[in-house]
C-alpha cells in the first residue's frame, strides 16, 4: 500500500478538474478553512501532477505531515514557529488554515532553506524565512510565539517512508 497523500491547492485560480488526479474535498476540521486541502485517491495524469507541482501551483504531501498543523489551536495575530520548516508542507498548511497568524518557518540547513524561501516568497510571501538552530531557541529576533511546530525529522519525508520499509 502506498503512502497516502494531500494534495495543498497553491494556486486558487487552478480548477482541481485540471489537476490529472481524482481528489476528495479534505473533511471539515474544527471549523478550519481547508477548502484548498484535497485527499488524492489516485493519480490519472502523473507528468499533470508533476507538472504542477514543479511549478508550484500545487504541493503533494503525506496525510501524515497534516497532522501536527491541523492540531495547533491558533487564532489570528498569533505568533508561530515552524521550527524546522523544509521542505515547507507544514508551513503552507498552517498559513493557508490560520489566516492572520505572523508566521515564522526556519529551517537550519542552507539548502533546504534556499529552497524553501523560494517556494515561500512565490506561494506565501508574507512568512518569514529564518535559520535559526531549533536546539536552542532562547534569542528569537521576533516575539515569543504562542505556538511552535517541530517536527524533527520531518515526518513526511519520503526517505524515511523508505528507509522503514527496508526494514
Amino acid at each position: 500500500m502506498g503512502v497516502l497523500r494531500a494534495l495543498l491547492r497553491l494556486d486558487p485560480s487552478l480548477d482541481p478538474v485540471e489537476i490529472g488526479a481524482r481528489l476528495s474535498p479534505f473533511p471539515v476540521v474544527d471549523g478550519l478553512c481547508l477548502d484548498h486541502v484535497f485527499l488524492v485517491d489516485a493519480v490519472a495524469d502523473p507528468e499533470r501532477v508533476h507538472a504542477l507541482a514543479v511549478v508550484d501551483r500545487i504541493y503533494l504531501l503525506s496525510l501524515a505531515s497534516l497532522i501536527a498543523p491541523l492540531n495547533m489551536a491558533c487564532r489570528s495575530g498569533d505568533v508561530v514557529l515552524d521550527a524546522c520548516a523544509a521542505p515547507g508542507g507544514k508551513t503552507l498548511v498552517v498559513e493557508k488554515a490560520f489566516p492572520g497568524v505572523h508566521l515564522y518557518a526556519s529551517e537550519f540547513s542552507r539548502a533546504r532553506r534556499t529552497h524553501l524561501a523560494r517556494l515561500l516568497a512565490k506561494v506565501a510571501p508574507k512568512v518569514s524565512v529564518l535559520g535559526l538552530d531549533a536546539r536552542d531557541l532562547r534569542r528569537l529576533p521576533f516575539p515569543a510565539p504562542q505556538a511552535i511546530l517541530l517536527d524533527a525529522p520531518c515526518s513526511g519525508e519520503a526517505h524515511l517512508a523508505r528507509a522503514g520499509s527496508a526494514e
